[in-house]
Protein backbone atom coordinates (compact mmCIF):
# COMPACT_ATOMS: atom_id res chain seq x y z
CA UNK A 1 0.00 0.00 0.00
CA UNK A 2 0.65 3.49 -1.10
CA UNK A 3 1.05 6.05 1.67
CA UNK A 4 -0.05 9.41 1.48
CA UNK A 5 1.65 12.03 2.80
CA UNK A 6 -0.76 14.68 4.59
CA UNK A 7 -1.25 18.42 3.87
CA UNK A 8 0.09 20.45 6.09
CA UNK A 9 -2.87 23.41 5.94
CA UNK A 10 -5.37 24.60 8.61
CA UNK A 11 -7.35 21.42 8.48
CA UNK A 12 -4.34 19.17 9.50
CA UNK A 13 -3.44 21.50 12.00
CA UNK A 14 -7.25 21.79 13.36
CA UNK A 15 -7.05 17.89 13.55
CA UNK A 16 -4.07 17.76 15.63
CA UNK A 17 -5.68 20.49 18.07
CA UNK A 18 -4.74 23.49 17.23
CA UNK A 19 -6.48 26.72 15.84
CA UNK A 20 -4.58 27.12 13.19
CA UNK A 21 -1.41 26.81 10.80
CA UNK A 22 1.09 28.70 12.74
CA UNK A 23 -0.08 27.31 16.03
CA UNK A 24 1.24 24.03 15.07
CA UNK A 25 3.97 25.96 13.51
CA UNK A 26 5.08 27.77 16.59
CA UNK A 27 4.36 24.60 18.50
CA UNK A 28 6.68 22.62 17.03
CA UNK A 29 9.65 25.00 16.79
CA UNK A 30 9.05 24.79 20.39
CA UNK A 31 9.48 21.06 20.71
CA UNK A 32 12.52 21.54 18.07
CA UNK A 33 14.27 23.98 20.48
CA UNK A 34 13.19 22.01 23.54
CA UNK A 35 14.86 19.13 22.44
CA UNK A 36 17.90 21.08 20.77
CA UNK A 37 18.10 22.54 24.42
CA UNK A 38 18.05 18.98 26.14
CA UNK A 39 20.71 17.81 23.85
CA UNK A 40 23.18 20.78 24.58
CA UNK A 41 22.41 20.27 28.78
CA UNK A 42 23.42 16.39 27.91
CA UNK A 43 26.90 17.42 26.84
CA UNK A 44 27.54 20.23 29.21
CA UNK A 45 26.20 17.57 32.06
CA UNK A 46 28.89 14.76 30.93
CA UNK A 47 31.21 17.64 30.84
CA UNK A 48 30.92 19.00 34.35
CA UNK A 49 30.58 14.54 35.50
CA UNK A 50 34.04 13.64 33.69
CA UNK A 51 35.48 16.23 35.15
CA UNK A 52 34.24 15.90 38.58
CA UNK A 53 34.90 12.27 38.54
CA UNK A 54 38.56 13.43 37.09
CA UNK A 55 39.27 15.75 39.82
CA UNK A 56 38.26 14.15 42.61
CA UNK A 57 40.86 11.00 43.89
CA UNK A 58 39.79 8.85 46.78
CA UNK A 59 38.93 5.43 47.46
CA UNK A 60 35.28 4.34 47.65
CA UNK A 61 33.72 2.38 50.39
CA UNK A 62 34.07 -0.88 49.15
CA UNK A 63 30.53 -1.68 50.72
CA UNK A 64 28.81 0.78 48.70
CA UNK A 65 30.44 -0.17 45.72
CA UNK A 66 29.46 -3.82 46.30
CA UNK A 67 26.20 -2.56 46.46
CA UNK A 68 25.84 -0.61 43.50
CA UNK A 69 27.47 -3.07 41.13
CA UNK A 70 25.16 -6.00 42.69
CA UNK A 71 22.72 -3.70 41.48
CA UNK A 72 23.77 -2.93 38.03
CA UNK A 73 24.73 -7.26 37.81
CA UNK A 74 20.31 -7.41 38.70
CA UNK A 75 19.45 -4.88 35.74
CA UNK A 76 21.98 -7.11 33.13
CA UNK A 77 20.22 -10.16 34.44
CA UNK A 78 16.75 -8.96 34.35
CA UNK A 79 17.35 -7.26 30.87
CA UNK A 80 18.30 -10.61 29.48
CA UNK A 81 14.82 -12.29 30.28
CA UNK A 82 16.64 -14.99 32.03
CA UNK A 83 15.71 -16.24 35.26
CA UNK A 84 19.35 -17.25 36.86
CA UNK A 85 19.59 -19.53 39.87
CA UNK A 86 21.91 -18.39 42.74
CA UNK A 87 25.03 -20.20 41.06
CA UNK A 88 24.48 -18.86 38.08
CA UNK A 89 24.29 -15.16 38.46
CA UNK A 90 27.38 -15.40 40.48
CA UNK A 91 28.95 -16.68 37.28
CA UNK A 92 27.28 -14.08 35.26
CA UNK A 93 28.77 -11.55 38.25
CA UNK A 94 31.79 -12.56 37.76
CA UNK A 95 31.92 -12.35 33.87
CA UNK A 96 30.52 -8.95 34.19
CA UNK A 97 33.07 -7.82 36.63
CA UNK A 98 35.75 -6.13 34.61
CA UNK A 99 33.62 -3.94 32.54
CA UNK A 100 31.14 -3.10 35.17
CA UNK A 101 32.87 -2.85 38.52
CA UNK A 102 34.43 0.31 37.47
CA UNK A 103 31.11 1.70 36.06
CA UNK A 104 30.20 1.11 39.88
CA UNK A 105 32.91 2.83 41.22
CA UNK A 106 32.38 5.63 39.30
CA UNK A 107 28.36 6.08 40.04
CA UNK A 108 29.48 5.60 44.06
CA UNK A 109 32.40 8.44 43.68
CA UNK A 110 30.16 10.44 41.90
CA UNK A 111 27.14 10.25 44.07
CA UNK A 112 29.24 11.58 47.65
CA UNK A 113 30.96 14.19 45.61
CA UNK A 114 27.09 15.15 44.24
CA UNK A 115 26.01 14.55 48.19
CA UNK A 116 28.98 16.68 49.60
CA UNK A 117 28.64 19.67 46.54
CA UNK A 118 24.66 19.80 47.69
CA UNK A 119 25.43 20.30 51.08
CA UNK A 120 28.10 22.80 50.82
CA UNK A 121 25.86 24.29 48.59
CA UNK A 122 22.60 23.79 50.99
CA UNK A 123 20.74 22.25 48.44
CA UNK A 124 18.01 20.63 49.22
CA UNK A 125 15.12 17.69 47.72
CA UNK A 126 12.04 19.07 48.72
CA UNK A 127 8.57 16.40 49.44
CA UNK A 128 7.02 17.90 46.66
CA UNK A 129 10.09 17.53 44.44
CA UNK A 130 9.59 13.45 45.14
CA UNK A 131 6.09 13.60 44.43
CA UNK A 132 6.18 15.20 41.52
CA UNK A 133 9.05 13.02 40.24
CA UNK A 134 6.44 9.96 41.30
CA UNK A 135 3.77 11.92 39.53
CA UNK A 136 5.67 12.04 36.14
CA UNK A 137 6.44 8.48 36.21
CA UNK A 138 2.23 7.77 36.47
CA UNK A 139 1.68 10.65 33.67
CA UNK A 140 4.24 8.52 31.33
CA UNK A 141 2.33 5.07 31.79
CA UNK A 142 -1.32 6.05 32.48
CA UNK A 143 -2.31 2.17 31.69
CA UNK A 144 -0.40 1.85 34.71
CA UNK A 145 -0.62 4.94 36.82
CA UNK A 146 -2.53 3.51 39.53
CA UNK A 147 0.11 0.65 40.18
CA UNK A 148 2.97 3.16 40.45
CA UNK A 149 1.41 4.80 42.87
CA UNK A 150 0.48 2.22 45.00
CA UNK A 151 3.88 0.88 44.90
CA UNK A 152 5.78 3.90 45.77
CA UNK A 153 3.32 4.66 48.95
CA UNK A 154 3.57 1.09 50.27
CA UNK A 155 7.42 1.56 49.59
CA UNK A 156 9.53 4.33 51.05
CA UNK A 157 12.54 3.79 50.52
CA UNK A 158 11.75 3.55 46.81
CA UNK A 159 10.49 6.84 46.99
CA UNK A 160 14.06 7.68 48.57
CA UNK A 161 15.30 6.02 45.75
CA UNK A 162 14.44 8.82 43.62
CA UNK A 163 16.24 11.47 45.86
CA UNK A 164 19.65 10.93 44.28
CA UNK A 165 19.17 11.88 40.90
CA UNK A 166 16.94 14.65 41.50
CA UNK A 167 19.63 16.21 43.76
CA UNK A 168 22.21 15.26 41.18
CA UNK A 169 20.07 17.14 38.36
CA UNK A 170 19.88 20.38 40.88
CA UNK A 171 23.47 20.27 41.54
CA UNK A 172 24.29 20.25 37.95
CA UNK A 173 22.26 23.48 37.30
CA UNK A 174 23.59 24.83 40.26
CA UNK A 175 26.86 24.54 38.83
CA UNK A 176 26.45 25.74 35.45
CA UNK A 177 24.68 28.57 37.11
CA UNK A 178 27.36 29.64 38.64
CA UNK A 179 30.04 28.79 36.03
CA UNK A 180 31.45 31.16 33.10
CA UNK A 181 29.64 28.78 30.24
CA UNK A 182 30.76 30.40 26.43
CA UNK A 183 28.61 29.48 24.67
CA UNK A 184 28.42 28.35 20.95
CA UNK A 185 25.79 28.35 18.08
CA UNK A 186 25.81 24.81 16.21
CA UNK A 187 22.91 23.14 14.09
CA UNK A 188 21.39 20.07 15.60
CA UNK A 189 23.73 17.40 13.54
CA UNK A 190 26.69 18.85 14.47
CA UNK A 191 25.98 18.58 17.92
CA UNK A 192 24.46 15.09 17.44
CA UNK A 193 27.58 14.52 15.27
CA UNK A 194 29.52 15.78 19.24
CA UNK A 195 27.20 13.91 21.40
CA UNK A 196 28.22 10.10 19.54
CA UNK A 197 31.76 11.21 19.31
CA UNK A 198 31.47 11.77 22.92
CA UNK A 199 30.05 8.37 23.63
CA UNK A 200 32.87 7.12 21.46
CA UNK A 201 35.22 8.65 22.96
CA UNK A 202 33.93 7.26 26.30
CA UNK A 203 33.97 3.87 24.93
CA UNK A 204 37.19 3.71 23.75
CA UNK A 205 38.57 4.73 27.00
CA UNK A 206 36.78 2.39 28.67
CA UNK A 207 38.18 -0.45 26.45
CA UNK A 208 41.85 0.91 26.70
CA UNK A 209 41.37 0.95 30.80
CA UNK A 210 40.43 -2.84 30.45
CA UNK A 211 43.52 -3.46 28.04
CA UNK A 212 46.29 -1.91 30.11
CA UNK A 213 44.54 -3.95 33.32
CA UNK A 214 45.32 -6.85 30.94
CA UNK A 215 48.79 -6.05 30.65
CA UNK A 216 49.38 -5.27 33.98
Amino acid sequence: LEQKVPTVDKAFAEKLGFKSLDDLKEAAQESIEKEYDGMGYDYAKQDILDFLADHYTFDCPEGMVDREYHSICHRLAHHEGEKLSEEDFKKKSEEWKKEYHPIAERRVKLGLVLAKLAKDEHLRVAQKELENAILQQAYARPSEAQQIMDYYKKNPQAVESLRAPILEEKVIHHILDKAKVTEKSVDEKTLSDMLKKREEEMEGSSDAKKSSKKKK
